[in-house]
């Protein structure tokens, strides 16, 4: 049985939210305190039983009071019942869409194959408000639950996502599973990079050879850096916390030379960090760099260039991919920091490596594909494939997102040197 105090205290609080008049709302108010506070000493064993009498009694009549006498000046405003007001229309809608959704993840459980695929696709149509519960279905001690769960919690993800890229030239952005693809500025920029929020893009012009950042929907385009005619800015990647953003700026005197260059993401404070790398992105962590590292070959009379890792911290770099006399080029770190994909020019192939260079993997039938990134979550790759150039113009450059290993590969459109965010 409820105690008298828990009773009371329990109808104050449901006459509170009515149409009260500002007058009673605060007499109620004050009313509440003094129960909680008296509940407060009961728990403490200092209330004897004839207090807790006299408390309920002396709000009671007080209550009785604020409900009969209208404070001064105001007339009696008439107390609605709950019955009168009916009840919220969205906040009953939004119940039976939770009770839908419960209804739908219990009858998985049980469901044969083909009543859990649709099961799965009405769960879609519910779409983000369906993300919580989705989200604890995940923890489900069904396997059937948890597996339906991730599947329309990934598809969900997917519109959530946004992947930046360039269509004949143009900077184009669109979700992650390829749909709304739009128009951001008809300019011709190269490697563009979304901030971690998905809010920005940060990008290079190839006409000036600077670095630009614009909002997502074409607005507030600026420059961040200004360039000499003997040198020029690109590769630009934003920092995890988006506070800060790494690029590389080549010197085109003779013999030219590669640096790479950090500032704030507003453009100030701009420093040189080292010479002879290109396309740095940041590990998941901040602290260090992946990069392409440019070395000049005296003996043969030619370049190479390696994956390679410098430490923020202490200016350290250190090679990682091992292969000798190889052009590696335009590096991605996954979300995890384990996996740094690449683009192996003279094998032809997209490679996955460990993060400290073992286990390196190509992938098969990736001849003609550039610019490997990695999905937000670590289990898709997205590349551009380059068609043929006697070809139609919209398969000179196609988008592909494929598994790790380059199975179940789906095309999402034509565009080049793209760039993936979305948070988990």
């Amino acid at each position: 049985m409820k105690q008298p105090l828990e009773d009371f205290e329990q109808q104050l609080a449901k006459l509170q939210p009515r149409p009260l008049s500002g007058h009673a709302r605060a007499q109620i108010a004050r009313e509440l305190r003094g129960v909680k506070l008296s509940r407060l000493r009961q728990r403490m064993g200092i209330l004897d039983a004839a207090a807790l009498i006299a408390i309920v009694v002396l709000a009671g009549l007080s209550m009785h009071s604020l409900l009969k006498s209208p404070p001064p000046g105001r007339t009696q405003e008439p107390l609605r019942t709950v019955a009168e007001e009916g009840p919220d229309p969205r906040q009953t809608e939004q119940d039976k869409m939770h009770a839908e959704i419960s209804r739908l993840l219990t009858k998985l459980e049980t469901a044969e194959f083909d009543d859990r695929e649709a099961i799965q696709k009405k769960l879609k149509t519910f779409g983000e408000a369906a993300r919580p519960m989705l989200e604890a279905g995940l923890r489900s001690e069904s396997a059937e639950v948890r597996t339906h769960c991730y599947a329309v919690l990934n598809e969900l993800n997917l519109k959530r996502d946004k992947i930046a890229f360039l269509k004949l030239g143009d900077l184009w952005i669109m979700n992650g599973d390829g749909s709304d693809g739009r128009l951001v500025l008809k300019e011709p920029a190269k490697t563009p990079h979304l901030s971690p929020d998905g809010k920005q893009i940060v990008y290079s012009l190839l006409q000036t050879g600077r670095i630009f950042i614009v909002d997502i929907d074409g607005k507030n385009a600026r420059a961040l850096t200004r360039e000499q005619r003997e040198s020029g800015a690109c590769d630009p990647s934003f920092s995890p916390d988006g506070q800060t953003i790494v690029f590389a700026r080549t010197d085109k005197s003779e013999p030219p030379t590669d640096e790479i260059w950090l500032m704030r993401a507003d453009g100030t404070e701009q420093r040189k960090l080292l010479d002879g790398g290109r396309a740095p992105v940041f590990t998941p962590d901040g602290k260090k760099l992946i990069f392409q590292q440019i070395s000049f070959r005296m003996d043969l009379g030619a370049l190479y260039s390696h994956i390679a890792e410098f430490n923020l911290q202490t200016g350290k770099v250190t090679r990682v991919s091992k292969e000798d006399l190889a052009w590696h080029d335009y590096p991605a770190v996954s979300p995890d920091g384990k996996r740094i994909a690449f683009h192996d020019q003279q094998a032809q192939a997209i490679c996955i490596m460990d993060a400290d260079g073992s286990n390196v993997r190509k992938l098969k039938d990736s001849a003609n594909m550039h610019f490997p990134v990695l999905s937000p979550d670590g289990t898709k790759l997205l590349v551009t494939q380059y068609g043929e150039s006697h070809g139609p113009v919209d398969e000179l450059q196609v988008l592909y997102v494929m598994d790790l290993d380059g199975s179940n590969r789906k095309r999402l459109g034509s565009g080049d040197q793209p760039h993936w965010a979305g948070k988990r």
